[in-house]
């Protein structure tokens, strides 16, 4: 039963999507990165960066 419910959940999760004309998607593989890499990220960013 938490299996389905958990299959469920993850499969009604949208995909992330990096549209081009956000600045933030410039630094998309940097942002990726320095997720994969370090336990606590901190990201700021203009309104409407993305």
């Amino acid at each position: 039963m938490i299996e389905a419910r958990r299959a469920a959940r993850a499969a009604s999760v949208p995909p992330l999507r990096y549209p081009p004309e956000l600045p933030v998607s410039e630094r998309r593989d940097e942002l990726l990165a320095a997720i994969r890499d370090h336990q606590v990220v901190i990201g700021a960013g203009e309104t409407g960066s993305g």
